[in-house]
């Protein structure tokens, strides 16, 4: 039963979204120690990913209608926070960045966003 529970949690936005959370995290922590950050530790990692993952899940559907401005402002906004949690430069924000993307594509491929960035892309892409 309990199984069951954790199962029907994980295929619900709210499972997506602490999924999407967690392999950011953890992926922006390896990236933090590939990119020789100062102190990559495991919370900072989390909390730049939970920034990063409720801007790049909710921000693009306030600014979708702008195009590739609205992914633009996504983008610069997580690079801010990464920058910003981690207290580094812009370049290494950028590096940790890539980690984080890949976390977000992984999902995709793997099929956890359930048609969610997908109708996202089109959405700011098509207005």
């Amino acid at each position: 039963m309990l199984r069951m529970q954790f199962i029907q949690f994980l295929r619900s936005p709210s499972g997506i979204y602490a999924t999407s959370w967690i392999l950011a995290g953890v992926l922006m922590w390896v990236g933090a120690r590939v990119a020789g950050l100062p102190r990559p530790n495991f919370m900072r990692a989390e909390i730049a990913a939970l920034g990063a993952t409720l801007i790049i899940w909710i921000v693009p559907g306030f600014i979708g209608s702008f195009g590739l401005v609205g992914f633009a402002a996504a983008l610069c906004m997580t690079l801010w926070v990464i920058k910003e949690v981690f207290e580094t430069s812009w370049g290494a924000a950028l590096l940790v960045w890539i980690f984080n993307a890949a976390a977000q594509f992984a999902l995709v491929f793997i099929g956890w966003d359930r048609g969610v960035l997908q109708r996202g892309l089109i959405h700011t892409f098509l207005h």
